[in-house]
């Protein structure tokens, strides 16, 4: 729809501020997947303020739902160190999932060959932003900047 076609363009172009601007101005309590798909954009374009803005948003987004929420906003709260077990017990809907995992991979280099692999497997649905997810579940291009942890 119109009303939401500056966030679709941001994030086919891959632009991390332009994204969280289209997020402030049309969406109303973003989803968390919105806030890990900003998060990653960020932090793959090295913007450490906007990538903890989005992290923050979306640890409060994951603690306000359900219990696998909560536990992902844990780990990524730094409060708890998740299991490759624990990713795959999880209990979400993989088009949830897949977002915890990007955000998690993106959030701690020890999580990522696992989170990323996993997530990539859970990025089966074809519509958008699939292709802008698969291509931040393939990681960093460059060295690791140093944002998050």
């Amino acid at each position: 729809t119109p009303k939401f076609l500056s966030w679709y363009t941001a994030v086919v172009q891959g632009h991390a501020d332009a994204a969280a601007d289209a997020v402030a101005k049309t969406m109303t309590n973003a989803a968390a997947a919105v806030h890990a798909l900003v998060y990653a954009m960020a932090r793959r374009e090295s913007n450490k303020a906007l990538a903890e803005t989005e992290l923050q948003k979306l640890i409060v987004g994951l603690h306000d739902s359900d219990d696998a929420s909560r536990q992902a906003a844990d780990w990524l709260a730094g409060k708890s160190h998740p299991t490759p077990e624990d990713f795959l017990e999880l209990k979400m809907l993989p088009s949830e999932k897949v977002y915890v995992l990007l955000a998690l991979g993106w959030h701690d280099p020890s999580l990522r060959d696992t989170a990323f692999t996993l997530g990539r497997t859970l990025n089966f649905d074809p519509a958008f932003p699939h292709r802008q997810l698969a291509a931040l579940l393939d990681g960093p291009s460059g060295l690791e900047q140093g944002i998050g942890r």
